[in-house]
């Protein structure tokens, strides 16, 4: 029984007493503050190993936490409270695992390079922003059953400016009213709007049950107003795609592969 002032470090193993070299039968960390990372091996059931905004560490119950961050090797290397934290923190190479459902708005920024695993959770948007924006530089791979989902008037579901991959996943617009041509209803948008590199996978399902935007947008609508690659293309390898005004519009400096 260690207080946290006094466990700055611990070590599960004792050459002395080899029948309990087992890291369970000695620590079940609940709680606590830490100057050093608490190995996952020594959470108690249910607990994950947490990195605070201070620079210490600790565990907090993995149920509340938004989601984790694996290395290249398959270690969780964090876990946090926001999904924003946790793109935040991951390095180049990194996953970014979804452990719940939330409600946030995400940015990869320039120079990063990440997997997102949805995991069987929905992502849908705040602040009436678009859900997931990938920055011109920057490179997204989407993987996992889930749903990336966007409520919100003028508001795509995956805004791309970089390069992305959508290996899985559900896309969707779910508050889409466009009626027609030349009613959008007060809530219409393309659910992927794509001013970057995009790949299509046959595993992804993209939805939009309005008939006022197209599903999807490749390309600008005013080529004087871009802010991805100069020649943005989309091509598309397989997939399920239902509703829009048009499943695909290609737009001014856009190439499309089917």
């Amino acid at each position: 029984n260690m207080t946290a002032a006094q466990c700055l470090y611990f070590d599960a193993t004792d050459p002395a007493y080899p029948a309990y070299n087992s890291t369970t039968d000695y620590i079940k960390v609940t709680g606590g503050t830490f100057s050093s990372a608490v190995k996952e091996e020594y959470c108690a059931d249910g607990f994950q190993p947490v990195e605070n905004d201070d620079g210490t560490y600790g565990v907090k119950i993995k149920a509340n936490l938004a989601a984790e961050v694996l290395d290249a090797q398959g270690n969780t290397v964090g876990a946090y409270d926001t999904l924003t934290a946790a793109i935040t923190a991951a390095q180049n190479g990194d996953t970014v695992v979804l452990l719940k459902n939330v409600t946030e708005n995400v940015t990869i920024s320039a120079d990063k390079t990440i997997t997102l695993d949805l995991n069987g959770k929905k992502l849908t948007n705040a602040d009436e922003q678009d859900t997931i924006t990938v920055a011109l530089g920057a490179s997204l791979t989407v993987t996992g059953t889930g749903t990336v989902d966007n409520v919100t008037h003028g508001k795509a579901a995956v805004y791309n400016k970089g390069t992305v991959t959508l290996a899985d996943g559900t896309y969707e617009r779910s508050a889409e009213a466009g009626k027609d041509a030349n009613d959008a209803g007060g809530n219409s948008f393309y659910t992927v709007l794509n001013h970057g590199n995009m790949t299509v996978e046959a595993d992804v399902v993209v939805n939009n049950k309005g008939k006022y935007s197209s599903l999807f947008e490749n390309g600008y609508y005013n080529y004087s107003n871009r802010d991805g690659v100069v020649n943005p293309t989309l091509t598309i390898k397989g997939g399920t795609f239902d509703g829009g005004l048009n499943t695909i519009k290609n737009d001014d400096n856009a190439t499309l592969t089917i």
